[in-house]
């Protein structure tokens, strides 16, 4: 059916039973790593399984409702099988509708790219800017990055995503970013414990032509557990490279700290969760202590999420002296980006 999309069609005499059993053979066969003269490859699969009882269904119901079941099993580590029922079309609908969406948004460039302002507190100064993905289907409307990112992460789609979003933020930074600015863009685990990802990026930093040390990779403490030495190289080219590794929604991992010691880290930025609680006591308390070890480490320090001027009196208190949030902007789409730094200078 596709580059790694298989049927089977079995016939009217094979009971839900054979199935089941042959989805458990199935699932069996590839959880063994397959033996190559030079090396073992690992190999998951999902299986979707759909079965007629004998009513009247169109081949074109059985497929779609079979794809639904794999849509279901590959959230699952491993190789699995699913079968499909009325139940099953009730919970995952939505999630199967935006995957499939998103695979065709992906392939003719529908995903967008918009820069979130980053600002200096001490001077009002824009010293850089996120890269975000945003979407809108003609047919879903609005789906919000939360909503469709979590969607491809479940399924082979981030690095794909990820490549995209990328390719696009660097591309539009080349043309406005002013050489004393930043921009950011984001890796997920997926995409952070493959080589070539790295590969990947430095050559789109160059096509883009920017220099390397105007860019930023954000990554997530989950991102580096997922592989701890395969992220570790990856992170260590990018670095070598000039660019800067920014530790992404920082304070509420256990093991946070660490990586400050075994990553090569530049920048941290506040999990958001801290301003929600910004008026609470013990909240204020961690974040200050994180603002003091990071300044004592020489490492740059993001507060984002600030909506709020009570939250900004809080970030400014502690000695954070960057910050991001709708308090500022908004993040404001590429095409309208040129516009929106040639008005910032002129205000200057």
């Amino acid at each position: 059916l596709g580059g790694d999309e298989f049927a089977i069609v079995c016939d009217h005499e094979s009971s839900l039973e054979k199935l089941e059993a042959l989805g458990k053979d199935l699932a069996a066969m590839t959880r063994e790593p397959i033996r190559t003269r030079f090396t073992e490859v690992e190999m998951d699969v999902s299986i979707g399984i759909a079965h007629s009882d004998g009513t009247a269904v169109s081949i074109h119901s059985l497929y779609q409702q079979a794809d639904m079941a794999a849509f279901v099993a590959k959230e699952n580590a491993g190789s699995n099988y699913v079968i499909f029922d009325t139940m099953l079309d009730g919970q995952v609908n939505r999630k199967f509708d935006v995957e499939r969406a998103l695979k065709a948004a992906i392939e003719y460039g529908y995903i967008n790219v918009a820069f979130q302002p980053q600002v200096d507190l001490r001077t009002g100064r824009t010293t850089g800017f996120e890269a975000l993905a945003r979407w809108r289907d003609p047919v879903l409307g609005a789906v919000s990055p939360g909503e469709f990112v979590a969607v491809a992460e479940e399924s082979s789609l981030i690095q794909v995503l990820d490549r995209e979003i990328i390719s696009k933020a660097l591309m539009s930074a080349g043309i406005w970013l002013a050489r004393e600015q930043r921009v950011s863009i984001n890796a997920s685990a997926r995409s952070l414990n493959t080589h070539e990802f790295a590969n990947f990026v430095l050559q789109e930093v160059k096509r883009s032509g920017l220099n390397y040390e105007q860019v930023e990779v954000e990554i997530t403490e989950s991102a580096l557990i997922e592989n701890w030495d395969k992220a570790k190289r990856t992170v260590s080219l990018l670095r070598r490279a000039g660019m800067r590794i920014v530790l992404d929604d920082f304070g509420v991992g256990y093991s946070s700290l660490s990586y400050l010691v075994e990553f090569p880290v530049q920048k941290i930025k506040f999990d958001r969760s801290f301003l929600l609680k910004a008026s609470d006591a013990s909240s204020a308390m961690v974040m200050e202590s994180i603002a003091n070890l990071a300044n004592k480490m020489g490492v740059d320090l993001v507060a984002e999420g600030i909506e709020t001027s009570d939250q900004l009196e809080l970030v400014r208190r502690i000695k954070c002296h960057t910050g991001q949030g709708y308090l500022f902007s908004r993040p404001i789409l590429a095409e309208k980006m040129a516009d929106y730094v040639f008005n910032q200078r002129k205000a200057a």
